[in-house]
This record gives structure tokens, C-alpha cells and sequence, in this order.
């Protein structure tokens, strides 16, 4: 959904027609409102509101956790979000006849040698596997996922933040940067994660936001941001994607762990 009132309208919708939402995943950052004004709406205009909220929130200030709980919020994430982190959270609230438990992820291993390699070619792109790798659990397939879903983000994204840049709409540009923070933190894009955090800084002052600084500001995040997406296309990006998928049928069928290694081309 594309932000609070929207959110508002689809959960009355779905008590009215008597099939409510067992959980609601509530960005605080949105356009029109912020997530707890539109919990706050929620719990005033519909009588007897309990549906488990989890807030998102890309706020590390100390005490924010502590301030959403108390409000009524089931949980609280920081994004970008670790996979299982959301399983637990999701788990904690769905009623046991919805979930369906499998016997465990099939994975596959990676020696430390392996993971160095991959480490050094990505850091090549300003991109950190370590960090990526963290929002998925360590699982390299999820993690190819999300840099895919980062690479078709890209020429979207940055066709509306130039044009929101033309027309010195500093408000738009905060949530559009704020929403590249998060994608580039998911990949492990450390350099375009810290300059897109400078660029939404800037632009959430509004009218006040310094036009020359921020052009500046997004030509260096232009940069970074296109060495991040090339890294979710290189070689061994890819490879990890195939590998994981093959793995995974090994595994399935025969019951034998694969181990990756990545040799020097001489």
C-alpha cells in the first residue's frame, strides 16, 4: 500500500466485509501520514481494534522501540530487516492453523575462503556482502533476490527522484530517499546507504533544504548507487542465484551437502 490512508481505507474494507487482516506491517515513514498517526486512526475510528500491528522503522534513536510498544504496537523492526527477525515476529502473532511448518530451509555450504572471495569482488562496487548478508540470514539465495529486486528498482526510482529534483519537491524527494536507504541497506550498498541517509536529512527540512548542496549530493549518490546495481549483475552474484537453485535439488534428492568454492581464473 502506498501509505497511511490507504492502509485506514483496506483494513475497514476488510472488517466490513467480515475478513480481517491477521496482520498489518506498518511503515512509521509514509507520504501522506506517519505509521503512528495511522495507528492511532485506526484504534480511534474503528471500536475494538485489535489487529496485530508491527512497526518498520528505519530509526535507531535509543528509546524508539520502548515508545512504539507503548503505544500498542505488537513489535517493532529496524530496517533494513533481517529475514528472521520478520519470521519471528510474523510467527509470534498468526494463529497456529494458518502456519505451516516445513522440515527447515535446504541450504548449502560456503567455506570461509569462498565467502572472502565473494567479499572482495563485491567490495569492488562499494557493496558489503557481510551487511547484505545479514538482512537474509545468511541465506545467499534470498540474498541474490534482493539484489535483483534492487537492479529493477533502479531506472524507476531514478527517473521519479530527477524529476522530483526539476521541481524542487523536497518532501516527495525525503520519502524517495528514504525508501533507497532501505534497498540499498537489504544489498549491503554501505556508500549509497550513507549518502542516500545525507540526501533524505537534507531534503526533510522542506523549503529550507539547500538546492546546490543537494544536486551535489545526489551526482556522488548517482555514482554509487550504479556501482551497487552493476554488483547485483556481476559474475558471481549470479552464480551464487544458480548454484543455491541446484544445491538445493542435490540436497533434496540425495540427501548430500554441496560446499561452493570459487577458483582463480589464471
Amino acid at each position: 500500500m502506498s501509505g497511511g490512508q490507504e492502509c485506514i481505507r483496506a483494513v475497514k474494507e476488510a472488517i466490513y466485509e467480515n475478513d480481517n487482516y491477521h496482520l498489518v506491517l506498518m511503515d512509521y515513514m509514509m507520504p501522506d501520514m506517519d505509521g503512528m498517526e495511522t495507528f492511532e486512526i485506526l484504534k480511534e475510528e474503528i471500536a475494538g481494534f485489535d489487529t496485530p500491528v508491527v512497526m518498520l522503522t528505519a530509526d535507531a534513536v535509543v528509546g524508539e522501540r520502548e515508545k512504539f510498544l507503548n503505544a500498542g504496537f505488537t513489535a517493532c523492526l529496524q530496517k533494513p530487516i533481517a529475514r528472521r527477525a520478520l519470521e519471528d515476529a510474523i510467527l509470534r502473532v498468526l494463529p497456529e492453523e494458518l502456519v505451516e511448518r516445513g522440515g527447515g530451509a535446504v541450504g548449502f555450504g560456503i567455506s570461509d575462503e569462498t565467502r572472502r572471495e565473494i567479499e572482495r569482488e563485491l567490495s569492488e562496487y562499494g557493496v558489503s556482502l557481510s551487511e547484505g548478508l545479514k538482512c537474509a540470514s545468511g541465506d545467499f539465495a534470498l540474498y541474490r533476490q534482493l539484489a535483483l529486486i534492487f537492479t529493477e528498482r533502479h531506472e524507476p526510482l531514478k527517473r521519479e527522484i530527477e524529476t522530483l529534483l526539476n521541481s524542487r519537491d523536497y518532501k516527495a524527494l525525503t520519502y524517495r530517499f528514504h525508501s533507497l536507504k532501505s534497498n540499498a541497506g537489504e544489498v549491503g550498498a554501505v556508500d549509497c546507504r550513507n549518502t542516500a541517509v545525507k540526501l533524505e536529512r537534507e531534503c526533510g527540512v522542506g523549503s529550507g533544504a539547500r538546492d546546490d548542496y543537494v544536486r551535489c549530493l545526489y551526482a556522488v549518490l548517482s555514482m554509487e548507487w550504479e556501482r551497487a546495481r552493476d554488483a547485483a549483475g556481476c559474475s558471481i552474484v549470479v552464480a551464487l542465484h544458480y548454484f543455491a537453485y541446484y544445491a538445493a535439488k542435490i540436497r533434496a534428492f540425495t540427501g548430500t551437502d554441496v560446499q561452493l568454492h570459487v577458483l582463480p581464473i589464471e
